[in-house]
């Protein structure tokens, strides 16, 4: 039981690290698009540690959710009916969708970095829409899968 609180308790506040850190970077690059200014090199650095920081919350999530998984329902079989299942690979789709999004935006930021250019404005509009898709899956999922009925 110790155990779970412990996983619990680093699962939920890498959901914390990695949703701040999410909205944090919505509200910097609209702030930045507005002015129709680049960022000033340390902004640009802090946003590209905020991304890995952010790649690390979704990883930790990740780790946290598979072992609980493990420890409580020992499998992928987390809901008596089908429905809550399908919910459950639902979040997994969305989960996925996102963790692989932030793997490649991180890659293209650092190599947009590397030759000092900006980052690719059309990745970065896709990479958004599919992020909420992501999202809406996940939480969605997540709510319809854990209701305990």
């Amino acid at each position: 039981m110790t155990l779970i609180i412990i996983l619990k308790f680093i699962h939920f506040f890498s959901l914390l690290l990695a949703g701040g850190i999410a909205i944090g970077s919505v509200v910097i690059q609209r702030a930045h698009l507005a002015a129709g200014a680049p960022p000033s090199p340390p902004t640009a650095r802090a946003m590209r540690n905020l991304g890995l920081l952010g790649l690390l919350g979704i990883s930790l999530l990740w780790v946290t959710g598979g072992l609980m998984l493990n420890q409580i329902y020992g499998g992928f079989i987390v809901h008596a009916a089908w429905w809550g299942n399908f919910a459950f690979y639902g979040k997994l789709i969305g989960a996925s969708l996102i963790l692989v999004l932030s793997v490649v935006m991180n890659l293209h930021m650092a190599r947009a970095s590397a030759a000092q250019r900006p980052p690719n404005a059309q990745l970065m509009s896709s990479a958004t829409i599919l992020g909420r898709i992501g999202l809406f899956l996940a939480l969605a999922g997540t709510a319809i899968a854990f209701t305990g009925a």
